[in-house]
């Protein structure tokens, strides 16, 4: 006999009166919005960081429709908001650079309501929080971020990242009592992967650096932070464990002074993207550069391609003649692709100037001038660029060893009559010119620096800034902008 399926009737009715409650209830509340009471709002948008009202901010009441958007003054008004406790809520892009989804507020609306603030966090708000009840020093500012690993997105817990800037020392009368130090800030990430350097200077131009753990050395993500006043910065980073390329036997030349050079292994990715100008029109034969990478051309087209760019914080750098250089940062993670538009604008057209010897017109014509005599060993830009610090870079020098680790151990003229050791403070060390430390030299970024000078002994050089050594040993560092390169 066939089994014919019966409902549960009980269930069914069950069902039943559920939505008809739920459409008493729905025209219920209709009918209550229909006849509350409706009031105006008005209020100040305020960028608390700046100390500034903010404009273009979009305000919106929750779970309602009413919305609008702060005029040039930061002002704004909301009509026919219903009265009772509600909701306000702010968005505005100044939010994003500080990875907020904005702001909101509770407010009980009532026939003359008072004016609603809505502001961005001001520094002392967000320095509390990041750094604790330690009051900020003066000019000081907060960079903030997380680090996640480059092939699975995932937090890194117990990471390094390390933020250094350059200042200088010393002063007087005369250019050579100038000099240069670097200084650093350092922060270990929790365990969700965030980090907060508290105390860095406001107005400098910064390096961030991040790496998986303080013994990785090779996976380092460098990343050069423009100067600005904004006191808070967001930068968060991607890293990858980088796998270098195996020793070289039976060369003659030392592991440590081969320049390290990622292998198959290492997680890669893709960067194409199209130049243009103000107008939009493509841009051919720009020189597109992701960090050391060799550059490519963009096409006829202003299309362009970089293969295998290392997964992790990229910097890309796009130059054209006669255009503002564009430098952008990106996260590109194992295996995917960044697509970039570059508009590029016209850079500013001086007048003709009659052009007289400066410093580092006469810094430059020296420095060729001991090239050329050949009185010492020089590794000019096209050569640091292929090693991780500068410390590999002089090891690829004749006559000169490094016994440990760090500039601290260099010798000169190891077992000769002539021998030197920077430990023993026989190494003029000079940064553009200026004397300086071996810890201000060993914590300069590579990709910064235009050319070194090793000189072993001690002679007579040309030129009339520099013209002989301090001590018989020298290492003498020009940056690019102290070489103008």
């Amino acid at each position: 006999m066939k089994r014919i399926h019966r409902p549960n009737v009980r269930r069914v009715l069950t069902a039943l009166w559920a939505l008809v409650s739920a459409a008493t209830a729905a025209a219920s509340y209709a009918s209550a919005q229909s006849t509350a009471r409706l009031a105006r709002v008005e209020g100040m948008a305020y960028d608390s960081l700046a100390k500034r009202p903010l404009r273009d901010a979009f305000i919106s009441v929750v779970g309602t429709s009413r919305s609008t958007t702060s005029d040039e003054k930061g002002r704004f008004r909301l009509d026919s908001v219903p009265e009772g406790q509600q909701q306000f809520t702010m968005q505005h892009a100044a939010f994003d650079s500080l990875g907020l989804s904005g702001v909101s507020a509770r407010v009980m609306v009532q026939p003359k309501t008072p004016k609603v603030v809505l502001a961005v966090p001001s520094f002392e708000t967000l320095w509390r929080a990041a750094c604790g009840e330690v009051p900020a020093p003066r000019d000081s500012a907060l960079v903030y971020g997380t680090v996640r690993d480059a092939v699975g997105g995932l937090a890194q817990a117990g990471a390094l990242v390390d933020v250094s800037w350059i200042d200088l020392v010393g002063g007087g009368s005369s250019l050579a009592s100038i000099g240069q130090r670097r200084w650093r800030r350092q922060s270990i990430t929790d365990a969700r992967g965030e980090f907060a350097l508290c105390g860095v200077p406001a107005g400098t131009p910064l390096t961030l650096r991040a790496a998986l753990d303080s013994a990785d050395t090779l996976s380092v993500s460098a990343l050069e932070l423009e100067a600005t006043t904004v006191r808070v910065r967001r930068r968060d980073v991607l890293v990858s464990r980088v796998v270098a390329a195996p020793a070289v036997t039976g060369s003659g030349v030392a592991r440590d002074s081969m320049p390290v050079a990622p292998t198959a292994a290492t997680p890669t990715g893709v960067v194409i993207g199209l130049v243009t100008n103000a107008a939009g029109a493509p841009i051919a034969n720009a020189a597109i550069a992701v960090e050391t990478m060799a550059e490519v051309r963009s096409g006829e087209d202003g299309r362009f391609m970089v293969r295998d760019v290392p997964a992790g914080s990229r910097q890309v750098t796009v130059v054209s003649i006669g255009l503002q250089p564009y430098t952008s940062f990106i996260n590109l993670m194992a295996g995917d692709t960044v697509r970039l538009t570059v508009p590029m604008s016209t850079a500013q057209t001086l007048e003709a100037v009659t052009v007289r010897a400066t410093v580092m017109s006469v810094r430059i014509r020296d420095f060729e001038e001991r090239r050329r005599t050949g009185s010492g060993v020089v590794r000019d830009s096209t050569d640091i660029k292929r090693y991780p610090d500068l410390s590999s870079v002089l090891r690829t020098v004749p006559n000169v060893a490094i016994r440990g680790r760090g500039l601290k151990n260099l010798v000169f003229g190891i077992g000769t009559p002539r021998q030197c050791a920077a430990i023993r403070d026989q190494v003029d060390f000079r940064i553009d010119g200026h004397p300086t430390t071996v810890e201000a030299v060993e914590t300069l970024d590579p990709l910064s620096v235009a050319a070194v000078e090793v000189y072993s002994r001690a002679t007579k050089l040309p030129g009339t800034l520099m013209t002989k050594l301090q001590y018989q040993c020298a290492v003498w560092v020009w940056t690019k902008l102290g070489l103008g390169r």
